[in-house]
């Protein structure tokens, strides 16, 4: 049920990261960071209160859950959508979805998890499988235009994979609610993100279109709330290290609407990329 329930919420990432796209050419980038993990705050308080009632852990749970939300919600996406920025979703995507080698590698270190030899190697089919589908082809020149985008992807995998998986995995296992940890982690993003457009002097009234608004929305219900809100359940229901290589079908997801949507003609390399990357998560689903 956990793995079921984890591939839910990928998928519900895929369709976030995919819309992601037109949401920033309509929206400026701090404004769209700052609306989704505020509207989703707004969302999630009648479900904290039917469910946590808004009980809080140890202080020292609570702060490592607002570093988590900043980490994934503030760092993570303004690297992610840097990466947006410069290089096209099927190339941003791919990269980003390292996080479950970081994932994987953070359970055993930090959280004293002992995956199987199994486990590393799925994590290192999906990260290879994803590199694949990045590399296809660029001239010299093209590399080099792109390089700091696909920087910018991969420390975004490090951060989703160090903070959805780990310190999620630890807060959970230490008195948190998942509802409470939730509405914690978004709160701590809006923070961060309201700031930011505070400085920027991002909260006049142009630079919230109603285009990108409605784009800001959809992405919240699909990747803030509801893609957040199952994947807290999965790791209620399995250990961090089983469920880290599941992220890997993000890109599965991510590659089979860029044909659907998108109208992509994938390479061989693409096939192969996205081969590896299904092997690497079925070998989870049936043996970890």
């Amino acid at each position: 049920m956990a793995i079921i329930l984890a591939l839910a919420a990928v998928a519900l990432w895929a369709v976030t990261l995919v819309l992601a796209k037109p949401g920033l050419a309509r929206m400026d980038a701090t404004v769209y960071g700052f609306v989704r993990p505020f509207l989703a705050s707004i969302l999630l308080l009648p479900y904290v209160a039917l469910t946590a009632g808004f009980a809080l852990p140890s202080i020292s749970v609570l702060l490592l859950a607002c570093l988590g939300g900043v980490i994934d919600m503030y760092i993570g996406v303004a690297l992610f959508m840097y990466a947006m920025k410069r290089v096209s979703a099927h190339e941003a995507g791919p990269l980003s979805n390292t996080a479950p080698l970081w994932g994987v590698i953070a359970a055993a270190v930090w959280l004293r998890e002992s995956p199987e030899l199994s486990t590393y190697a799925a994590a290192l089919l999906v990260v290879i499988g994803s590199c694949l589908l990045t590399v296809q082809g660029r001239g010299v020149g093209r590399r080099h235009g792109v390089a700091r985008g696909l920087l910018a992807a991969l420390g975004t995998g490090l951060c989703w994979g160090i903070a959805d998986t780990a310190i999620a995995k630890y807060c959970l296992t230490h008195g948190m609610h998942r509802a409470t940890l939730h509405l914690t982690y978004m709160v701590a993003a809006a923070c961060c993100w309201g700031v930011t457009a505070l400085l920027r002097g991002r909260f006049r009234r142009e630079f919230y279109a109603w285009s990108g608004l409605r784009i800001a929305l959809i992405t919240t219900l699909t990747g803030m709330v509801g893609g957040m809100l199952i994947w807290f359940i999965a790791l209620d229901l399995a250990p961090a290290n089983v469920l880290a290589p599941i992220r890997g079908a993000l890109t599965i997801f991510i590659f089979l609407l860029s044909i659907v949507f998108l109208h992509e003609r994938p390479t061989r390399r693409a096939g192969i990329g996205v081969g590896l990357v299904t092997a690497g998560v079925a070998w989870v689903a049936f043996y970890g």
